[in-house]
């Protein structure tokens, strides 16, 4: 497992601090040639010692490009930058040996020209950053040198179909001609031959450290705990399926009784009939929906509107009928061309791309005819309560005398006891909400009831069985 833990020289002024997720590869191809290939009897291509060494100096190669890229970006000094690109110089060209040698066969062909490529690359930065320490240090010399191998290096480099960056060789001969320039002219300091140039060290700034078993720190989730046989799976779903048509069924039944009830208690106006405070008085449920009945334009108007239902189905049928006529001049003039052309006529039936359109149509005029039997059951029951309709659409006034004059004619019939049975009728009128909602909360219960078994404990059971 390589670490990135930080940039550590043998000195203490060099450190660069790196974070992130350990880098496994390396670490994981060495266990892989140490420990496992031992075992293997006839091992793949990609699996002997040259090939794993490969893939290990590769992958530590590139965690050292990371090291320097953030290095770079962190400004650190030339002499940290030329030595970690010293070491992926060496890096590189170890992996290089390798793809020449035991791996050749290995790896894909144009490896071999990209890593030559990263070699001759690094070997430049190398001796661009430390010119760059030469400077700092005042070998303005040596300066030149380096900086004039770095320009060399990179100018061969660029040659390569897959080197990048391209910017690095008008940046290497820009700072060459102004170190050259500078010596000339100020320094005068002799420059050494590239032959006697001392070599820059390489820097060991990631460790490898031993793969722990296991990898994941998490508990690794066994993924055929649950695998269940299919007639197993067929049984829970159709199961489920029961299950939730009784449920829904019941459901259905306590929200019929409820409806029922309610249908009843507005047949008699209950409980809005026992809250009038006095016989004269007009319950607040009868007031709202004159009130309602008003603003829409009262009995007349709701006559016109029902009147008018008719003729706007019609209308409707015509316009489907408009349709269907289409579609079937359509279908008429495909068949004659398809008995015209034969084969040639290749195109899909109408008959078959219609289907769809001939469904909806269908549906259209079902809907029609529901309606219809709605509007003349409304009709109906408009002409059953039309007096009622009329009298709610007189003004308010009006209302309370046409109901006050009723009230007095039914107050001298009345019974002492009418007090006892209203007192009755509100206590069987709240029993009834009570109820109602004894089921309201029974239905939640209902739609929140899972039956979900955890059958992988079941069949492990069997299993032992």
């Amino acid at each position: 497992m390589v670490q990135h833990s930080g940039l550590k020289h043998y000195q203490t002024w060099l450190r660069i601090e790196t974070s992130g997720d350990p880098v496994i590869a390396s670490c994981t191809f060495d266990y892989i040639s140490s420990d496992l290939i031992s075992g293997v009897k006839d091992p793949l291509p990609d699996l002997t010692s040259s090939a794993l060494t490969l893939f290990s100096n590769l992958m530590l190669a590139q965690a050292y490009e990371c090291v320097l890229s953030k290095a770079e970006k962190d400004k650190k000094k030339p002499a940290i930058l030329a030595r970690i690109a010293s070491t992926l110089t060496s890096l590189y060209e170890d992996c290089l040996s390798d793809c020449s040698g035991g791996a050749k066969n290995v790896v894909p062909k144009d490896w071999s020209g990209v890593l030559s490529m990263k070699k001759g690359l690094y070997e430049a930065l190398t001796q661009y950053h430390q010119s760059k320490a030469c400077c700092e240090a005042k070998q303005y010399g040596e300066q030149v040198a380096r900086i004039s191998f770095a320009y060399e290096l990179i100018k061969c480099v660029a040659r390569s179909s897959c080197f990048q960056r391209k910017n690095l060789v008008e940046q290497f001969k820009q700072e060459e001609s102004v170190a050259i320039k500078d010596n000339d002219h100020i320094y005068h300091e002799k420059v050494p031959a590239r032959g006697s140039l001392a070599p820059v060290e390489i820097v060991d700034v990631i460790k490898k450290t031993p793969l722990t078993f296991p990898l994941s720190s998490s508990t690794t989730k066994d993924y055929f705990e649950n695998l269940l046989p299919i007639a197993v799976t067929e049984a829970v779903n159709t199961a489920k399926g029961v299950r939730a048509s009784l449920i829904d069924s019941e459901i259905c039944t306590l929200r019929g009784a409820s409806t029922k009830v309610n249908e009843v208690l507005a047949s008699y106006n209950f409980p809005a009939a026992l809250l009038a405070k006095g016989s004269n008085s007009i319950t607040d449920n009868i007031l709202s929906k004159a009130t309602s009945i008003r603003q829409d334009g009262g009995a007349e108007k709701l006559y016109q509107q029902l009147m008018s239902i008719p003729e706007c189905v019609q209308r409707n049928k015509e316009i489907i009928e408009a349709e269907k006529s289409s579609l079937d001049d359509e279908e008429n003039s495909d068949n004659s061309l398809r008995k015209q052309y034969g084969e040639r006529w290749s195109r899909k039936p109408s008959s078959e791309l219609n289907k769809l359109w001939r469904s909806d149509i269908q549906k259209c005029l079902n809907l029609l005819e529901q309606t219809t039997k709605t509007d003349a059951s409304l009709l109906e029951r408009y002409e059953k309560h039309k007096e009622h309709f009329e009298i709610l659409s007189k003004p308010e006034d009006e209302l309370e005398t046409l109901i006050g004059s009723d009230a007095k004619f039914a107050e001298s019939n009345t019974e002492a006891n009418n007090e006892e049975l209203k007192s009755e009728l509100t206590q069987l009128c709240n029993k009834l909400e009570l109820i109602k909602t004894e089921r309201n909360d029974l239905i939640e219960q209902l739609k929140l009831v899972d039956y979900s078994p955890d059958l992988g404990k079941i069949s492990r059971f069997n299993l032992l069985w």
